[in-house]
C-alpha cells in the first residue's frame, strides 16, 4: 500500500509538472520590478519617458567648456591620463577616455532615439497629436548628436534603427551625415509638430530649436546660403531677442530668457549643474579650464586703450567673463602675480592657474544651448 501511494503521489506530481508546462499562459512571466518590452509602448507615457530618456544625453558642462579649453582660447588643466588636457596638449591617442565617453554618449542618444521611433507607433491609445510632437522630438534630438558626431569626427556611422549586439556598421561620408541632418530638420520644421514654444515643459525641443540647429549645421559646413536662411527664419519667428544684460544671463536671472533657444535644464535634485570645481582657488574651485591670453585679444575697447592698464575701457563682457588680478571675487580680491599671498598665486599649487586668468562665466550660471 505504501508503494502504491507513492506511485499515486508520483503520478500526480508529473501531471501537475505537464500542466504547468503546457499552461503557461497562466503564468506570469514578468519580474516584478522590471520594465519589459513584452508590456512597454502600450500608453502615451511610455513614450513620453522614453524621449526624456534622449534628452539625458544632451551636452553637459564638460563638453560646454572643455572643448573651449582645446582651442586657442583656453587651457584644461592636467588631471591624469585620457583627459581632455591631452587633447589641448596634442598629445591624446585613440583610446583617449575623454574623447570615448562623449563619442558613446552621443550614440547612447542616437539609439534611444532610433528605439523611440521604431516603437512608438505601436502605442494605439494616446493624444495623436501629442505622440506626433514626442517622434519630432526624437528626431530633433538625433539630429543634434549626428551634428556633433560630424561635426567633431568627420564621418561617422549613420545609424537609423535600432542595432543588433552583432551588427557592425561602417562609416558614413560626413556630406551625407550633413545631407541626412538638414533633410529631417527639413521635415520636422515643415511638419508643424514642434510647439514654438512651452509653459510648462520648458527645455523640449521647439520649432526654433529646430530652425537653429539646422542654421548651425549649415554654416559649420560652409553651406552659407542654407545657414543664412535659418537663421533669418529664426529671426522672423519674433520670440527671440538678446538679454539686456550679459552679466544676469549666464546667473539665474537669465535661465530660459528670450535669448534662450534651446539649452539643458538642470533642477535641485535632480539633473544638477555644478561649475564650481572649474572656479578659482581661493573660493574652492580647481582652474579645470582657464582662459588664455588670447582670449583676451579678442575683446574690442569701448574707449582709448590704456597702455598701463589694459583692462580699462575693455569690452565690459571680458569684466563678466574672466578672473583676472585686481578684479574682485568673493570678499577678497583676484591676484595671480607670481608674489600673490592668495591660493590664486600663479602655478602655487595644482589648484591654482597656470595662465595667471580664471574662469568666471559659467561658474554659478545654467548652461547656454543653442543660441544664434
Amino acid at each position: 500500500m505504501k508503494i502504491l501511494n507513492n506511485t499515486i503521489k508520483y503520478i500526480g506530481l508529473c501531471y501537475l509538472a505537464l500542466g504547468l508546462y503546457s499552461c503557461d499562459d497562466g503564468l506570469d512571466l514578468i519580474p516584478p520590478g522590471q520594465v519589459s518590452e513584452l508590456i512597454y509602448w502600450q500608453q502615451e507615457k511610455d513614450a513620453n519617458l522614453a524621449v526624456n530618456g534622449i534628452y539625458a544625453e544632451l551636452d553637459g558642462q564638460a563638453m560646454v567648456k572643455e572643448l573651449d579649453a582645446v582651442t586657442d582660447i583656453g587651457f584644461r588643466a592636467p588631471s591624469g591620463p585620457g583627459s581632455f588636457h591631452d587633447v589641448c596638449m596634442g598629445t591624446f591617442d585613440p583610446v583617449n577616455a575623454a574623447i570615448g565617453s562623449q563619442w558613446d554618449r552621443y550614440y547612447r542618444g542616437v539609439q534611444r532615439a532610433n528605439n523611440v521611433l521604431a516603437n512608438i507607433g505601436r502605442i494605439e491609445q494616446g493624444d495623436e497629436d501629442l505622440l506626433a510632437r514626442y517622434e519630432a522630438e526624437a528626431r530633433f534630438l538625433r539630429a543634434f548628436f549626428y551634428t556633433q558626431l560630424s561635426s567633431l569626427w568627420g564621418d561617422v556611422p549613420l545609424i537609423l534603427d535600432p542595432l543588433e549586439i552583432t551588427d557592425h556598421i561602417g562609416r558614413t561620408a560626413k556630406s551625407e551625415v550633413v545631407d541626412f541632418v538638414i533633410a529631417e530638420l527639413d521635415q520636422i520644421i515643415q511638419g508643424n509638430q514642434l510647439p514654438i514654444s512651452y509653459s510648462q515643459e520648458v527645455g523640449r525641443a521647439t520649432l526654433g530649436a529646430a530652425i537653429a540647429l539646422k542654421a548651425r549645421i549649415a554654416y559649420r559646413n560652409e553651406r552659407y546660403t542654407v545657414a543664412r536662411d535659418a537663421a533669418k527664419a529664426v529671426m522672423d519667428l519674433g520670440i527671440y531677442e538678446l538679454y539686456p544684460d550679459y552679466e544676469a544671463l549666464f546667473q539665474y536671472a537669465g535661465q530660459n530668457s528670450s535669448e534662450i533657444i534651446f539649452d539643458r535644464q538642470y533642477a535641485v535634485g535632480g539633473d544638477t549643474y555644478n561649475a564650481f570645481s572649474y572656479a578659482a582657488a581661493s573660493i574652492g574651485g580647481g582652474s579645470v579650464v582657464e582662459p588664455v591670453h588670447n582670449l583676451f585679444l579678442k575683446y574690442g575697447y569701448k574707449g582709448p586703450m590704456n597702455p598701463d592698464d589694459p583692462f580699462e575701457n575693455i569690452d565690459p563682457r571680458w569684466n563678466y567673463t574672466t578672473y583676472y588680478t585686481g578684479q574682485p571675487i568673493g570678499t577678497s580680491t583676484f591676484n595671480s602675480l607670481p608674489d600673490s599671498p592668495t591660493a590664486d598665486r600663479v602655478r602655487s599649487s595644482e589648484f591654482s592657474t597656470v595662465n595667471g586668468y580664471n574662469l568666471k562665466l559659467m561658474v554659478v550660471i545654467l548652461i547656454r544651448g543653442l543660441s544664434i
